[in-house]
């Protein structure tokens, strides 16, 4: 499974498992044809393509998976606006309202179901519209970046990955956020959805809390005024374990500690910033962080895709579960506005890793099903959860 290989997508005469649909969606997006376009066009639509830039999978819309069916509602990231996207073997063959019947090879592949674009993203806070500040995520996740620089953009160290800055160098976001203005749209937010978990990231900091201190007085606003709101955040390891002891005493809930990429050659091939860490680093943080939150409360992204899926790759996807960390994949996409390419992956390969991991998940004990805030709870950007019923069904 080492080399990387022409994606091919599977044949349409095979009906899909949610697993696999959701494999080929995550990673090669929806092709949306021009006669589609002019029918949204001429039905009136002010068409949103998503976000641009950002720190993690950007440039998709919220669908839920109608067909083929599922034990447990599976909700899909759909990258819309990638080049990647533009050439998709699957396509939009047809839209009826928010259904959206998708086709591989003229024959229907499955159907979706659009989510709504949130109303209160165009209700405004200080002159600005609330999604500057904060952002609805699938159903009932909020998210936001508390600082949208990063050390290793303005070095020109960037992840090749990532498109943090390209949002806020657009004008659509906020440099900075406070606990105030979170707080504001939380509150128009839990209006009209039904919150249970907010999502803070940020661009790596400079100081030795990586940027940690910037969440602590964040969380503590946000804890007060509404203790039962699970709240995650995310970082790179700091330099002394304190930080993610004080993290936690302020009231966060789990915490994200991106590798990313297992490999470490690799990881400074792609990240030259961050590829100073080594395995041992994260290692280091990860188990301080599962000492802190608990086993199934800290979790990484894992860039399914950057690296061969090798021996070596599962020894540790094991050393992690073995840790108490999630290991949370999920298929590398085109950040759009951003130079990247993606590798052509072979989907087998993607959905199989997908089920060794599940299956390394379970011998370890790592229910990702109980983690109670972020990225790993929300699931859009990742097909894990899929495997795990695959496997258990």
């Amino acid at each position: 499974m080492g080399d990387f290989v022409l994606f091919i997508l599977m044949l349409p005469h095979k009906s899909p498992t949610p697993l696999e649909v959701k494999v080929a969606l995550l990673y090669d997006g929806l092709q949306i044809p021009p006669p589609i376009l002019t029918q949204l066009q001429a039905g009136g639509h002010i068409w949103n393509w998503g976000r641009k830039g950002g720190a993690g999978p950007a440039g998709g819309r919220y669908f839920k998976l109608v067909t083929p069916s599922s034990s447990q509602p599976v909700i899909i990231n759909i990258s819309l606006q990638s080049q990647r996207s533009q050439h998709a073997p699957l396509l939009v063959q047809k839209i009826e309202g928010v259904n959206w019947t998708i086709a591989c090879q003229t024959e229907t592949y499955c159907t979706l179901e659009l989510l709504p674009v949130p109303r209160f993203h165009q209700q405004y806070i200080d002159g600005r519209p609330a999604a500057q500040y904060v952002l609805l995520h699938a159903t009932d996740c909020l998210a936001t970046t508390v600082n949208q620089r990063c050390i290793y953009w303005r070095g020109g160290q960037a992840c090749q990955f990532c498109g943090i800055e390209l949002s806020l160098d657009a004008g659509h976001t906020v440099e900075v956020k406070d606990s105030k203005h979170i707080l504001q749209v939380l509150e128009l937010a839990l209006a009209e959805v039904p919150v249970t978990h907010l999502t803070l990231t940020i661009g790596t900091q400079a100081d030795e809390s990586r940027g940690i201190r910037e969440y602590i007085p964040i969380v503590q606003n946000l804890k007060s005024a509404y203790p039962d709101l699970r709240i995650h955040t995310q970082f790179e390891p700091p330099a002394r374990a304190e930080f993610i002891h004080q993290l936690r005493a302020a009231g966060c809930d789990s915490v994200g500690i991106h590798v990313e990429i297992l490999d470490d050659a690799k990881r400074n091939e792609y990240c030259p910033g961050k590829g100073h860490l080594g395995w041992k680093d994260y290692i280091r943080a990860w188990r301080t962080a599962v000492e802190v939150y608990g086993v199934n409360q800290v979790d990484s992204f894992i860039l399914i895709g950057l690296e061969p899926l090798s021996e070596e790759f599962f020894a540790r996807i094991r050393e992690m579960c073995t840790a108490g960390v999630v290991p949370y994949p999920v298929p590398v996409r085109e950040i759009p506005g951003t130079a990247f390419v993606v590798p052509e992956v072979n989907l087998d390969q993607l959905v199989s890793a997908h089920r060794h991991i599940a299956k390394l998940m379970k011998e370890a004990g790592i229910e990702p099903g109980i983690t109670t805030a972020g990225c790993v709870r929300c699931s859009a950007c990742s097909a894990i959860g899929e495997a795990i019923i695959e496997l258990e069904s």
